[in-house]
């Protein structure tokens, strides 16, 4: 598995996880309602290039996982895993790449406000 920063060419496949992760493991913890509002959101619309720092987690040539967080705000927007690759390590891996990009820049804290289903992991 390969940690690295998010590219222009990742756009499809981070939207196909992102959608496929809320339906079938968020959809536990949400109704049929919220999950319909949350997946009608494309968050890579939500904020500015250049605000938001973006990384995948790639294995042979798919993504697996991806991670965002907001510098400017010390905020993790989100870190979410395939399906088929929960438990594996990939999710952790992201928010350390997290967590030491936010040390780098000298950031002393990160807040993050998690779904009810990711609760536990942060």
């Amino acid at each position: 598995m390969d940690i690295r920063k998010f590219r222009p060419e990742d756009r499809q496949q981070k939207r196909e996880l992102h959608l496929e992760t809320i339906r079938e493991i968020n959809s536990r913890d949400y109704s049929e309602e919220e999950i319909n509002a949350w997946t009608s959101f494309d968050p890579d619309n939500s904020v500015p290039e250049g605000k938001i720092e973006r990384w995948v987690a790639e294995q042979d040539g798919e993504i697996t996982g991806f991670a965002d967080y907001l510098p400017d705000k010390n905020t993790v927007t989100g870190v979410y895993v395939h399906p088929d690759h929960l438990r594996k390590g990939i999710g952790t891996a992201l928010l350390e790449r997290i967590i030491d990009d936010a040390r780098d820049r000298g950031l002393e804290y990160l807040e993050c406000e998690s779904s009810r289903t990711a609760r536990e992991f942060y």
